[in-house]
């Protein structure tokens, strides 16, 4: 799925190359790069705003019962989730903890200010479409 949205990404970079459209946007100081990365988080959110109003309450309730049995079926030790193996595979630090995920979002978020107000408007535009 990555490997489709950085083609995308490249073929989009490359036209804008050709269109010389990368020269105007770096005389205004904006890398082409980021633009294209910042273009496509609004689409995708746009996208995740119209799906997400649209299957709201379906996706809510299948989460909140699956939820509900996974942890039935833990309590009544039927099952067993190692937590710290699903960590590791999820490419989470085992010794995170809510604290550190959350400073470790803010520093993201900063670091990607423009991305993340791209992807919002283009999430809530979907909302209000959708």
């Amino acid at each position: 799925m990555i490997k489709i949205f950085s083609q995308i990404s490249d073929g989009i970079h490359s036209f804008l190359v050709k269109l010389k459209i990368d020269t105007w946007l770096k005389s205004m100081g904006i890398d082409a790069a980021e633009a294209v990365r910042d273009c496509l988080g609004f689409v995708m959110g746009m996208l995740f705003g119209i799906v997400f109003k649209k299957y709201f309450k379906f996706i809510l309730i299948t989460g909140v019962v699956t939820i509900a049995v996974i942890k039935g079926l833990e309590y009544q030790h039927i099952i067993h989730i190692d937590y710290t193996s699903f960590k590791e595979f999820l490419g989470i630090d085992t010794q995170a903890n809510l604290n550190s995920f959350g400073s470790d979002l803010v520093t993201w978020i900063q670091a990607n200010t423009i991305a993340v107000i791209f992807t919002t408007v283009g999430f809530l535009l979907g909302l209000t479409i959708g």
